[in-house]
């Protein structure tokens, strides 16, 4: 059996762990289950055996017990630590919930930096008329073919310092890298359907194969039906989101679209309440009229968008113009997290849905990517306004495209694509810090889903079409730069010279009202046009521009007249009231 190399933190931990169990006469086995016995093994294959700490569960601790439940022994380990006169820890507890298909209760604690998880080791049986387990302490063997995968059912006993494989075959996959389950597949997905996507999950991390029997259970009809039904939204949108956060999120995203998963975790409401919003731009239906979605079609287009999004975000042309998302902090993570998630819904962009009971002649639509990102994955309602306004400005960038450059992009000329600074500096306010990820998602969008942009099977045509296509939105990025409207001072942090207060002192005879908002949007087109324009020259054209303000006297004269018309005839005023 393989050696695990022990950080001194974690030999503070186990040695700690070991002396309650003497101390206190527990008799009890305590091993260490799951990620962290999987990571430290293959980190010690991919370092010449030398382990080498990732940055996923490199402090979370999970501790299998063979006689005592979780909670007790946290318990009991807060009593140890008082006894030695230390700081006991608080104890949480993760309830059952088994109708959604989360059969353990566990204990968890902060001990020397680890976050710990205390669990039984269990066991389960079903009655004939219930499908959900009697949960009981069961054997090391037991717990091991109960686990989801079998890289994940290894375990490191702290008594003996021996790794553990009961399965027998946990070790032989992790060596060939392969996905499987301890059990039949079916019945350990049925077990907990959320394990289809951990499968998924954890196939793209590590880019391991899955085998010929997770994937026909994956493609099983109960399976997807378990899936959509036992498993909450929000446990499906966390395991969605480490895959868009992991350095593999196009591996998982086509297994899911594979497997026939992709309607059940990006769901969409109901075709009774879609529809396209009016004024989107599409020839794609009636907004009075329900739409009909083909979810195949668009899930295969998501796939390719996603690709060449994955594929832009490294490319050279568009980081040597400043576009490309790059550094490896919380924000750039973010980025590519917003970039991954606008790209794969793109071809939702323009669906919009209606709630439930309201007229689509008088209410307002909200757009399906919302109800994707907030309802179906349980994603933070922020999430889901800015993928909806990287959409929004996507288009603005490509409609500005094409006015700048009068042709189809692929003639444009990449040394002269300068849009007007006005417009692309509106552009910009609206779209914010966003920028960037706005414009590769209209580049995305403009390359179009009829090849993949790293496929050996384009023609030499269509690679000089995707070239100069990068080429223009590489040089109107470059333009936007050299405006200085993004950068150190960007030009959605651009301020009126004039404020609110200013204007009513300015122009006296100023009635409140829409008039106010209209001159401060007023001064900022001016400055954009003007970017070397002093405060006084803003005051000027303001004053120039709206002289009807400057005296009071207009405003009263103004009401007066308002005053002196006669009173509508009692007609009129019949007619008005109809």
């Amino acid at each position: 059996m393989p050696t695990v190399k022990l950080t001194e933190g974690e030999r503070a931990l186990f040695r700690l762990l070991l002396g309650v169990v003497e101390e206190e006469a527990m008799g009890t086995t305590l091993r260490v289950a799951g990620g962290w016995v999987r990571d430290k093994l293959l980190g010690a294959a991919r370092c010449g055996g030398e382990h080498m700490v990732g940055v996923d569960n490199k402090m979370d601790v999970d501790i299998a017990l063979d006689n005592c439940l979780g909670k007790g022994f946290a318990e009991t380990v807060n009593r140890h630590l008082a006894k030695k006169g230390m700081k006991s820890a608080a104890v949480g507890i993760v309830s059952k919930n088994p109708e959604k298909s989360k059969h353990l209760e566990t204990a968890t604690m902060h001990l020397l930096g680890f976050s710990i998880d205390f669990v039984n080791l269990r066991t389960e049986s079903y009655t004939s008329d219930s499908r959900i387990p009697n949960m009981g302490i069961g054997t090391p063997e037991d717990d091991a073919y109960r686990r989801d995968l079998t890289i994940n059912a290894l375990f490191y006993n702290i008594n003996t310092g021996l790794v553990e494989d009961f399965t027998g075959r946990g070790l032989t996959d992790l060596a060939a890298g392969v996905i499987s389950t301890p059990l039949p597949a079916v019945d350990t997905l049925l077990d907990d359907p959320l394990r289809v996507l951990r499968s998924i999950r954890f196939a793209s991390r590590f880019n391991f194969n899955m085998s010929q029997d997770l994937l026909m259970a994956c493609k099983d009809p109960e399976v997807h039906v378990a899936l959509a039904q036992k498993v909450s939204y929000e446990r499906i949108g966390v395991e969605v989101d480490q895959m868009v956060r992991s350095h593999q999120p196009l591996r998982a995203f086509t297994l899911i679209c594979d497997l026939g998963l992709a309607p059940i975790v990006f769901a969409v409401p109901p075709t009774d309440l879609l529809g396209c919003a009016a004024g989107c731009g599409l020839d794609c239906c009636d907004p009075s009229a329900p739409l009909q979605l083909d979810t195949a079609s668009i899930f295969s287009q998501s796939l390719v968008y996603l690709k060449n999004m994955h594929h832009l975000l490294g490319d050279a042309v568009l980081a040597a113009a400043g576009i490309a998302l790059s550094g490896d902090g919380e924000t750039a993570v973010q980025e590519r997290r917003l970039a991954l998630y606008g790209a794969f819904l793109l071809p939702l962009a323009a669906t919009h849905y209606w709630e439930r009971g309201r007229d689509r002649e008088v209410s307002k639509p909200h757009p399906v990517t919302r109800y994707i990102i907030s309802d179906a994955l349980k994603l933070r309602a922020r999430d889901a306004e800015q993928v909806h306004r990287l959409h929004l400005s996507a288009l603005e960038f490509q409609l500005l495209l094409r006015r700048t450059v009068g042709a189809p992009i692929t003639d444009a000329n990449c040394a002269a694509v300068a849009p007007d600074r006005v417009e692309a500096g509106l552009v910009l306010r609206r779209v914010g810090e966003l920028w960037r990820m706005a414009l590769l998602l209209a580049l995305t969008g403009d390359l179009g889903t009829q090849h993949i942009l790293d496929s050996a099977v384009r023609d030499r045509a269509d690679k000089e079409a995707d070239e100069a296509i990068i080429c223009a939105y590489a040089s109107m990025g470059r333009a936007l730069e050299g405006m200085g409207l993004v950068g150190e001072s960007p030009v959605w942090e651009l301020k009126p010279a004039i404020d609110g207060v200013g204007i009513g002192k300015l122009l006296p005879g100023l009635p409140k009202g829409p008039v106010f908002k209209e001159i401060l949007d007023d001064q900022i087109e001016w400055i954009l046009r003007n970017p070397y324009g002093s405060e006084g020259e803003v005051k000027e054209h303001v004053l120039h521009k709206y002289a009807q303000y400057l005296c009071p006297l207009a405003m009263t004269a103004r009401k007066a007249t308002v005053l002196q018309q006669p009173p509508p005839q009692p007609q009129q005023q019949q007619r008005q009231r109809q």
